[in-house]
């Protein structure tokens, strides 16, 4: 029996599964479709097949294929078909809709998969929303959008905008966990002594008592979507994150690396550098790690 799924292809076009074919729609008339093989533009299959419009019964019945069936390429689509339906009918994290997606997979069919990061773009373009403000370009941007200064209610959310020199601080504490564990307290005595104008002290407050356990609870909350799961789900969670490494593991090994921006790998470097060339002075070692921190 024919399936017919609305989210078949990556530009979300309308394909028919049929006795381990795939055939994409073409054009309809007022009492029939016409498909064609999903293959049509990488082998030149011409295969075609007519359905009711009405019934989506198959009227003609489809032309011997030039083209392979190939099962991973089947299991392929069944996967991107899964992450287009959750990602525009669900608000599950990306992250979580990739791992539940590869369970059931085969080994071979989850080696020919795009990235996980890959996976996880795509789920976010098929939930963008059009005319949103423009991210700026450059980091030193002159202001923030008034839009986005105020709450749905139109009261004001942003008291006023603190500029690249409060930002730069705020990364210093950030900082503070590339110190050596010895030093770390230390190094946020001497960074409180320098952050003593009242825009800071509520932020220190909050990173000395509540950054760390708060870190943890978003992570917590992340995999498993509550704060408090059950005994059965915490395992079934970790079962699934398991799978979902063990997917990236099989990617990896099937020749495919992560993809890694340009920026991050030359401030991974610059960090590793000032890691192992340490400054005597411990806040111009919290400084420079500063300029190469983007939170």
């Amino acid at each position: 029996m024919a399936a017919i799924s609305n989210n078949g292809t990556t530009k979300q076009k309308p394909r028919l599964d049929l006795d381990g074919y795939s055939y994409i729609k073409d054009r309809s008339t007022n009492e029939k479709t016409y498909w064609g093989c999903i293959k049509y533009s990488t082998h030149r299959c011409r295969s075609r097949l007519h359905t009711c419009v009405i019934t989506n019964n198959i009227i003609k019945t489809p032309i011997k294929h030039t083209c392979k069936s190939d099962a991973i390429s089947f299991e392929q689509q069944k996967f991107d078909e899964r992450i287009a339906h959750r990602a525009r009918f669900t608000q599950e994290a990306p992250d979580l809709i990739v791992t539940d997606c590869y369970k059931g997979m085969t080994d071979q069919a989850i080696a020919r998969l795009p990235t996980r990061d890959n996976v996880k773009r795509r789920t976010r373009m098929l939930r963008q929303i059009k005319h949103v403000i423009v991210i700026p370009n450059d980091l030193n941007f002159e202001s923030i959008p008034t839009s986005l200064t105020k709450t749905i209610r139109l009261d004001q959310f942003l008291r006023r905008d603190t500029g690249s020199v409060f930002a730069h601080n705020i990364h210093k504490l950030a900082a503070l966990a590339f110190l050596k564990p010895d030093d770390v307290v230390k190094g946020f005595e001497a960074l409180s002594l320098t952050l003593d104008d009242d825009d800071y002290q509520s932020i220190i407050d909050y990173f000395e008592e509540t950054y760390i356990a708060e870190a943890y609870h978003r992570r917590i909350e992340s995999i498993f979507q509550c704060a408090h799961p059950t005994l059965w789900v915490f395992l079934q969670k970790l079962i699934d994150e398991e799978n979902a490494t063990r997917a990236g593991s099989i990617q990896i090994r099937a020749g495919q690396h992560p993809k890694t921006k340009k920026n991050s790998e030359h401030f991974e470097k610059r960090l590793i550098n000032l890691i192992s060339n340490l400054h005597q002075d411990i806040l111009t070692q919290i400084n420079s790690l500063a300029h190469n921190i983007s939170l």
